[in-house]
């Protein structure tokens, strides 16, 4: 009867100092956080598990057209870039921020249709890639902004020799407003490109 007691308590015991053992390190991993987190890929989703956000790598055959939404004659150099895309509830991406082929950043923003595929891009023609862009662009900081047709409407740009350039309905450059080493020059041209005033 003394031994069974005895047991009793030396598996109780045992039992206490495990039940302890167990909380310290279910304690010990809540609190731990990793110093760092890897992964190729994350998703932000919301409570309906759309993709909101992602932040990962994006392969370089994304827009047939370049900064200033010219199309490229020389293809894009194989591999990929970082990015970070945001979403709509509708799953259309309506901005990015990324770097370009050559490593200069980059912000693009769409409109409620969002950002065309590369196959729209190519069947239809000069679609928007973005309605609104900030970049560097070989280093130099350029602001451009598009028309729903896809057309340049503004293109600022301001490091060497600041311009700013508004292009009618086309996407012809119908004003060009520059100012090169101290001097500001005007250009008016008409819708068939021919130079109509000019100052100085």
């Amino acid at each position: 009867m003394m031994r069974s007691r005895w047991m009793i308590l030396v598996v109780a015991a045992v039992l206490v100092v495990l039940a302890m053992a167990a909380a310290y390190v279910v304690r010990q991993a809540k609190t731990a956080v990793p110093e760092v987190v890897q992964a190729q890929r994350f998703e932000l989703v919301d409570a309906e598990g759309r993709v909101r956000a992602v932040l990962g790598q994006s392969e370089y055959r994304a827009d047939p057209y370049d900064d200033r939404g010219e199309l490229r004659t020389v293809p894009m150099p194989p591999g990929s870039r970082p990015l970070l895309a945001l979403y709509d509830e509708t799953g259309q991406q309506r901005a990015e921020l990324s770097l370009s082929a050559n490593g200069d950043p980059q912000l693009q923003l769409w409109d409620s249709r969002g950002r065309p595929s590369f196959e729209e891009l190519l069947e239809a023609g000069p679609l928007p890639s973005a309605r609104a862009t900030l970049c560097l662009s070989s280093g130099e900081p350029t602001l451009s902004f598009r028309g729903e047709n896809g057309t340049h409407k503004v293109f600022l740009t301001g490091d060497k020799d600041p311009t700013l350039s508004l292009s009618g309905e086309d996407g012809r450059p119908r004003a060009i407003l520059t100012l090169s080493g101290g001097d500001g020059t005007l250009v008016l041209v008409d819708e068939r490109g021919r130079l109509s005033a000019g100052l100085p």
